[in-house]
């Protein structure tokens, strides 16, 4: 089962070292605006990207309905990460 946490969750999380808030979208969607604090991961590199992410912090998962971060917080999961998606996306942030 893939961990999710909602909008609402997501506003009390501040963005550290061991709090990630990982941007799934395009570089060319994060760089039109983005939540803050959060660092763009594309969806399409996670085979990549996913390799060089420390164990030893917790990623919020975002993209812009929702589905590509339940794969990928899924993904991250099954390869030993703490990992949960935004449930809604961008659609739900205020």
């Amino acid at each position: 089962m893939v961990n999710t946490i909602s909008a609402r969750q997501l506003l009390r999380i501040r963005p550290d070292r061991r709090h990630r808030i990982l941007d799934l979208r395009e570089p060319e969607e994060f760089a039109k605006g983005h939540y803050p604090g959060a660092e763009n991961y594309p969806f399409d590199e996670i085979k990549v990207w996913r390799k060089e992410l420390p164990k030893d912090a917790s990623y919020y998962l975002l993209c812009e309905h929702g589905s590509l971060a339940l794969r990928a917080a899924g993904e991250l999961t099954e390869c030993g990460y703490t990992a949960a998606a935004v449930v809604g996306g961008y659609r739900y942030l205020p």
